[in-house]
């Protein structure tokens, strides 16, 4: 098997399994900004460890970002995490057999 399917599948199982637990914050303890909050937060370590071991191993000279960028990446950033306290206010009326596959059709 190559390696971007087994790349693909194992990503497929995460972000469902990530979903999975966020359905069971928000019903359990948090509401859906609180378990999404929790996504986020989880992820923010990850995201600088990847940039940190990426600019280590002798990433290119990359350009400073202007002020195009950060209005865009905040507009990018905002539009994310509406779209995933929808969709976690979407598996907690729904379960997550049809919630998945609605959060990546464009039908709701």
């Amino acid at each position: 098997m190559e390696f971007w399917i087994a790349a693909s599948i194992a990503a497929a199982l995460f972000q469902t399994v990530r979903f999975m637990l966020q359905k069971h914050l928000s019903q359990v303890a948090l509401s859906a900004a609180g378990a999404t909050f929790a996504r986020f937060v989880y992820s923010a370590p990850l995201a600088v460890a990847a940039l940190l071991a990426w600019l280590g191993f002798g990433a290119p000279n990359l350009p400073a970002p202007g002020l195009d960028f950060w209005i865009f990446g905040a507009i990018g950033g905002a539009a994310q995490i509406t779209a995933t306290v929808c969709t976690v206010m979407l598996f907690g009326r729904r379960n997550l057999a049809v919630g998945r596959p609605l959060s990546r059709s464009k039908s709701y």
